[in-house]
C-alpha cells in the first residue's frame, strides 16, 4: 500500500499474523468489520464523486479527507500527488488550488497546502463528503476535525487497543 501524507504513522502487518489474531480475539473481529463497512462506504461515495462531481467537488473532498486525518491546518502534499490521488492531470489540480486561494479557501506553497475555511471547502465538496466520516464515527470511532478523538493518534479505548501496542 501506499501512504499520501507523510506526517503521521501507518501500521503493517503480516497477514498470517492479524488472521490468528482475529481467531483469538473475537472483539477484533467485529471491530474489523465494522472497520470494513465504514471503508465501503466511503468507497461508494468516491465512486458516486467520480461520476456525477466535478474537479473542484473531488479536489476539496480530498482535502477534506486529508485535513481530517492530520493534526491541524497543513497538508504536505503536492499538485502531482493530488492529480494522481484523483486521476487528472497536474495542471487541472493546479488550476482548480489557484481558483480556492482565490477564494481564501486554502493557501499553497511549494509542497503544502494550508486549509484557511473548512467550512467554505465543506461547501465545494457538497453531497461527496461527509456520509462517509459519519458512518466511521458511528462504527468505528470518532473521527476528524469534528470527531472527538484528535486525528493522527493511537485511540487507546478501541477493542483491539491492547493488540495494538497501547497499555
Amino acid at each position: 500500500g501506499r501512504v499520501l501524507l507523510a506526517a503521521g504513522d501507518a501500521l503493517v502487518m503480516p497477514a498470517d499474523i492479524l488472521t490468528e489474531l482475529i481467531d483469538r480475539h473475537r472483539q477484533l473481529h467485529a471491530w474489523l468489520l465494522r472497520f470494513v463497512q465504514a471503508f465501503t462506504v466511503q468507497m461508494g461515495q468516491t465512486i458516486v464523486a467520480n461520476l456525477r462531481d466535478d474537479l473542484a467537488a473531488r479536489l476539496a473532498r480530498w482535502l477534506l479527507m486529508l485535513h481530517d486525518r492530520v493534526v491541524g491546518d497543513i497538508l504536505p502534499v503536492t499538485h502531482g500527488e493530488l492529480a494522481a490521488a484523483l486521476h487528472v492531470r497536474r495542471s487541472s489540480v493546479t488550476d482548480t488550488l489557484h481558483i480556492m486561494e482565490g477564494e481564501r479557501i486554502l493557501r499553497c506553497t511549494r509542497g503544502v497546502v494550508m486549509v484557511r475555511d473548512r467550512a467554505a471547502l465543506t461547501a465545494l465538496a457538497g453531497e461527496s463528503y461527509g456520509a462517509a466520516e459519519r458512518s466511521y464515527r458511528a462504527l468505528v470511532a470518532p473521527f476528524g476535525k469534528t470527531g472527538a478523538v484528535a486525528p493522527a493518534t493511537t485511540d487507546c479505548r478501541m477493542p483491539a487497543a491492547s493488540l495494538l501496542g497501547c497499555s
